[in-house]
């Protein structure tokens, strides 16, 4: 995980498996795979969600985006997930050289998208990052899938 952080943190890819494959030469291929084959570990939305997040959007609600994600990458998944291009912005942790669930993220997440992080409803599938972002002032959940994530949003008052 740790070499995987590093992507996250905006290490390039290229760069980070120098060490890797030094210490691992028979492994070459499949720790290049990472990088060159990113494409196969996707294959498009949760289910569910690609609906929530039209309806959110058609009814004005703005969305934000905080991810761990290498910035390299983050043309793919705009390309598999293309309403994420129409989110009020999006904090990509490879771009900041932070990652959840650092305080650091969430206070860079506070100042781009300028509201009271008490008004914001952050869903995340993973805990630590959930609790990182309550310490942090934000409404937060954790992510279990769209129909929770509906209700969560419908219980906080949204029109979903």
């Amino acid at each position: 995980m740790a070499w995987h952080e590093a992507h996250d943190r905006g290490v390039p890819m290229a760069e980070n498996r120098r060490a890797l494959i030094a210490a691992h030469p028979g492994k070459e291929a499949l720790i290049r795979a990472w990088d060159e084959r990113w494409p196969d570990m996707f294959n498009g939305w949760v289910e569910g969600m690609q609906a929530l997040v039209s309806e959110l959007e058609q009814a004005g609600v703005p969305q934000y985006g905080l991810t761990n994600y290498p910035a390299e990458k983050m043309s793919h998944l705009v390309t598999i997930l293309p309403a994420i291009a129409r989110f009020t912005d999006v904090i990509v942790s490879g771009d900041e050289g932070v990652i959840k669930p650092e305080p650091a993220i969430y206070a860079i997440t506070r100042q781009r998208i300028g509201l009271d992080p008490a008004r914001v409803i952050f869903l995340d599938d993973r805990e630590v990052n959930v609790a990182a972002a309550r310490e942090a002032g934000f409404q937060a959940e954790v992510f279990t899938g769209a129909t929770a994530a509906r209700l969560t949003l419908r219980a906080r008052g949204l029109p979903v």
